[in-house]
């Protein structure tokens, strides 16, 4: 009977342990099918890899974290995409993208809603901040981070020249990053005005910068007309 019962023991161990092998090869081979479906944007594939995955192991941060890329391709699934982002940090995983990502759903999900909640742009800045800490070449997050300093002084009430200072000084890094980046140098010059005691020749040869790059808006010259000649 004892030998019976340790042949029986032993035998529950060993399917036991085979059973996880081959789970843990076959969510491997669900993972890596998934990873292929998302690089060849076949979302709605991925998406089923990915979902098997997590049905059978929540704790699964990759496989959280590539669900939230797919949900990030649309809109109206942008809170499903927070969620796993946020979901996928908390089980350990760590990069400037997740937590741009994370950061720019927070500010763009609040803002959304006509909202304008200091915490919860607070919230989002910390996570850009995170990101640009990991990643200080991470010109989506300078541009993320310039749009939250401007939620701050328009819709909040922080201090329009300190935060239009952070503002201009993001920008002036996304042009150091980027030199030939039409967008920034307008966006400095537009900054640069809310300012109360701006540098007029500073504004006007970020004008004359973004329009040579071809930002040739019919707007932005009057804009520059009116405040330059």
């Amino acid at each position: 009977m004892k030998i019976f019962r340790k042949l029986l023991f032993f035998l529950i161990v060993f399917f036991s342990s085979t059973l996880c092998l081959a789970q843990k090869d076959s969510l491997k081979i669900e993972f890596e099918s998934g990873k292929k479906n998302f690089e060849k944007k076949i979302y709605d594939k991925a998406l089923i890899n990915f979902n098997n995955i997590i049905h059978y192991d929540s704790t699964n941060a990759m496989a959280n974290y590539y669900r939230g890329l797919i949900y990030l391709q649309k809109e109206e699934t942008y809170e499903k995409a927070y969620n796993d982002f946020n979901k996928a940090i908390i089980l350990g995983f760590n990069n400037a993208e997740i937590f741009y990502n994370r950061g720019f759903l927070t500010e763009f999900i609040e803002t959304s809603n006509m909202s304008y909640r200091p915490e919860i742009i607070t919230k989002a800045l910390n996570d850009i901040n995170k990101a640009i800490e990991l990643d200080s070449s991470y010109i989506f997050a300078y541009y993320t981070r310039a749009k939250i300093w401007k939620d701050m002084h328009e819709k909040i009430g922080y201090n329009n020249d300190s935060a239009c200072i952070k503002e201009i000084n993001d920008y002036s890094i996304i042009i150091r990053l980027s030199p030939n980046d039409a967008k920034a140098y307008y966006n400095r010059a537009i900054t640069e005005l809310e300012l109360k005691n701006y540098d007029k020749d500073k504004v006007c040869s970020d004008f004359e910068k973004s329009l040579s790059l071809g930002l040739n808006k019919e707007w932005i010259i009057d804009i520059y007309n009116k405040n330059c000649k």
